[in-house]
């Protein structure tokens, strides 16, 4: 039986935006929640008008939006749009500020009357380890390169520091840093501001995540670490569609600091994997799941929409390409996830997109000796055929993801067939795969030529997996396996 780990319950006093300004003020007020107000304010004495909410209710989350226009007298110069996630009686915002005509300023204030008892301040030293500072002023300024946690007995709030973007189209951003920071007075509650300069043609972000539970135990070092790992606001930012990584800068569009909006669910996983322990991962992951869920394209698998220069020169594969590797992390990521939540629509995606790859792996193969299947990487969007490599750890990911489907689902044998010839195509080949340094070639090519330099450590971690899998399904383990990882282990060991 799935545990429902959220309800999410609708009532008077937790609706968000109830507003008490009316539309000619150069001021809105927002209820959080029934103890924590948000206000922006324009700085210049421009009019912010209400122009559109809406709503929209899933299982674990309801999504909140609001759209206002800046008028200077009659004339629109901007807009702003605050999006809320309910997950509960918690909550994560964003704030999203567009200049269109004029640049204009935003003044943003969190307020409540509850306690503060505690200021953290995370910040990059030197750009390489974050590190946690225990503030304890009453009064304080923070930089625009940190984040900052607000502990009370009730509530836990992270803050996070203002960007802006440039989009560059296909889901790459620009991120260029903006030199406010917040001022927070603690002396009587809640009062955090600051202000927020919009630019022309540029969108302003803020996000806050805020909870009736500890985000973040900062007493526990291991804790710590995974938050530099999954950090969310320098390496990685967070935003309203997603988490947005940097991209390498063989990918097309790319500009001066650029991330896209990643299509692989690996940092669904890592969400999973620590949810018991760390409640900020929870609320994260909740809103990620919905952010991959809708992701999903007709085709049933999760596009890469920016052109990767190698896969076009190599193989003309265009933007909004179908990446086998990151879709079958996602999909792991969402059988995970659908046995701890209560979401219908996990399921559906899982049986179509499992009905889509095994049509393309039939479709798009190449064979071994005793009719071992290579699956290619990569496809463009509106080909059915594909005359890509295939990688060693994209096969064995896939192999993975069925026997997680089967473990949890009992799915048609068809599949499990596949998987076999997967693994036969491995069996086949494996002492091939291994170089004379002990570590692995990335991939093999249709014409039986193998190439590239592979993962550190991803494709190891792979083979493990499924080694685990195969023990806990009571099939015997190929000694072609066992070879492998110990080749790779020994080149790690020495590298």
């Amino acid at each position: 039986m799935k545990r429902i780990v959220l309800l999410v319950i609708i009532t008077i006093a937790g609706m968000l935006f109830l507003f008490i300004k009316n539309d000619d003020s150069h001021e809105v007020q927002i209820t959080i929640n029934k103890d924590l107000y948000l206000f922006i304010r324009s700085t210049n004495g421009f009019t912010i008008k209400v122009e559109e909410k809406n709503s929209t209710e899933y299982t674990q989350l309801i999504n909140e939006e609001t759209h206002f226009s800046v008028y200077d007298k009659k004339d629109k110069i901007g807009s702003v749009a605050v999006i809320n996630k309910k997950i509960g009686k918690e909550n994560i915002f964003f704030l999203k500020a567009n200049g269109e005509s004029k640049e204009f300023s935003l003044e943003i204030r969190l307020r409540s009357k509850m306690k503060v008892n505690n200021i953290i301040e995370s910040l990059y030293d030197n750009n390489d380890l974050m590190v946690f500072n225990n503030k304890t002023n009453d009064s304080i300024n923070i930089n625009n390169e940190s984040q900052l946690y607000l502990d009370g007995e009730n509530y836990s709030i992270r803050l996070g520091n203002p960007y802006y973007v440039e989009e560059l189209g296909h889901s790459v951003i620009d991120v260029i840093s903006n030199s406010n920071g917040w001022n927070i007075d603690s002396n009587k509650g809640i009062d955090t501001e600051i202000q927020l300069d919009v630019k022309d043609n540029m969108e302003t972000n803020l996000e806050a995540i805020i909870s009736s539970n500890k985000l973040v135990d900062f007493e526990d070092k291991d804790t710590l670490d995974l938050i530099r790992r999954l950090d969310l606001y320098d390496k990685k930012i967070f935003r309203s569609d997603g988490i947005y990584y940097n991209i390498a800068n063989n990918y097309i569009p790319y500009g001066r600091e650029s991330k896209w909006n990643y299509p692989s669910g690996f940092p669904l996983i890592i969400m999973y994997e620590n949810i018991k322990d760390n409640n900020l991962f929870r609320l994260v992951g909740i809103s990620l799941l919905y952010d991959y869920i809708d992701k999903f394209n007709e085709d049933y698998y999760i596009p890469s929409l920016p052109r990767s220069t190698w896969l076009y020169e190599d193989y003309n594969i265009d933007y909004e390409f179908y990446d086998t590797r990151f879709n079958t992390d996602t999909i792991m990521a969402l059988i995970y996830w659908d046995q701890i939540i209560d979401e219908p629509r996990i399921k559906e995606i899982i049986d179509n997109y499992f009905a889509f790859f095994i049509d393309y792996a039939y479709v798009n193969n190449w064979k071994t000796e005793n009719d071992g299947l290579f699956i290619p990487d990569y496809k463009n969007k509106d080909e059915e055929e594909s005359k890509t490599h295939c990688s060693l750890n994209h096969l064995v990911s896939e192999i993975n993801a069925i026997y997680l489907y089967d473990k949890y689902y009992n799915c048609d044998n068809k599949y499990i067939i596949l998987a076999e010839q997967m693994q036969q195509a491995i069996i086949d080949t494996y002492i091939d795969w291994i170089k004379d340094n002990n570590d692995f070639w990335y991939c093999i090519k249709q014409n039986g030529e193998y190439g590239l330099t592979d993962y550190r450590e991803l494709t190891l971690k792979d083979m493990k997996l499924l080694v685990n899998l195969l023990n806990e399904r009571g099939e015997t383990v190929p000694k072609e396996f066992n070879k492998l990882i110990e080749s790779k282990t020994k080149w790690l060991e020495n590298n």
